[in-house]
């Protein structure tokens, strides 16, 4: 089976898929016609002998791909022929970082890759290498997908120790607004809590770094095996998310509007981006439609 699968955006439109769970992870790269549809398998890889991929993303230059190995607890940097194929492999170890990665999502620049940790409900910014390979680079930083005992207390170094695992959440999803400015992630509640999952909206520099946490609200049911989240094309003021409920009478699709945006300013500070306004910037739901049927591990395309 498969979590993940990519398109590529440039001739000759190869599609990447891998395998979770799996091991080892085997993955496949399959051609396609003009129409758009399924050729066939132009050739299969794999990963680790304990790898598990759940997540696959591109570059914006459409050469190199991106994969979040939760089994293995590892990102992957392939590099991609003119023709699509898998031409090259480069690991990076993440169990210093956090906990089972999950989603990945890259900055519209090319310049940062971010990463959803399942298990330790956290976020990672990495940088990327400006290199031949475009490789990852270390990350400095996790910050937490789930409320802590203040508001302050969820960005935390890498070089220290991760921190306890809140086994009630399992994070899971994360995008950037298409600006560029906003990097969204979600955090489900285990289905035998009974709490809420939370969304997250962390404030980006024109460069991509993270600045700071700009919110986390609680989600309107604990999320369960959805918590997908998806921003509107054209405006940072609008984000959908699909949200599940365990009794199964309904799931739903729900908008979100974000006050306040239009406030922030940044600025680079001794060459280090930070916000210089104190606007409230905050979300409430406006919209929502129930999907009768119960709703399960939704995706939202607008």
């Amino acid at each position: 089976s498969s979590a993940n699968l990519v398109a590529l955006g440039r001739e000759p439109y190869t599609v990447y898929s891998a395998s979770w769970p799996g091991k080892p992870a085997c993955a496949s790269v399959y051609t396609t016609y003009p129409n758009g549809t399924l050729s066939s398998v132009q050739h299969g890889y794999t990963y680790g002998n304990s790898s598990s991929i759940h997540g696959l993303v591109l570059h914006p230059n459409a050469f190199f791909l991106y994969a979040a190995d939760l089994g293995g607890d590892a990102l992957w940097t392939n590099a991609l022929s003119p023709n699509g194929s898998i031409t090259g492999f480069r690991r990076k170890d993440t169990t210093t970082d956090g906990k089972h990665p999950r989603h990945l999502a890259v900055h519209p620049n090319g310049k940062w890759l971010y990463a959803v940790f399942k298990a330790s409900n956290s976020i990672s910014a990495y940088p990327i290498a400006d290199t031949l390979d475009w490789s990852l680079k270390d990350t400095s930083m996790r910050y937490s997908l789930i409320p802590g005992l203040s508001d302050s207390d969820y960005a935390s170094p890498t070089s220290s120790p991760l921190p306890s695992l809140d086994d009630r959440y399992w994070s899971a999803e994360i995008t950037v607004s298409p600006s560029g400015r906003i990097l969204w992630g979600t955090a489900r509640a285990q289905a035998n809590t009974g709490i809420a999952g939370y969304i997250s909206a962390f404030l980006l520099s024109p460069e991509g770094d993270i600045i700071e946490r700009l919110f986390i609200v609680p989600t309107k049911t604990i999320g369960g095996i959805a918590n997908s989240v998806s921003v509107a094309p054209d405006t940072d003021e609008f984000v959908a998310m699909a949200d599940f409920k365990t009794n199964r009478l309904n799931g739903y699709v729900q908008m979100w509007k974000v006050e306040g945006l239009g406030g922030i300013q940044v600025s680079k500070i001794n060459g280090i981006w930070e916000r210089t306004d104190k606007t409230v910037v905050g979300m409430n739901e406006v919209a929502r439609v129930n999907v009768e049927d119960g709703g399960c591990c939704a995706n939202i395309v607008w």
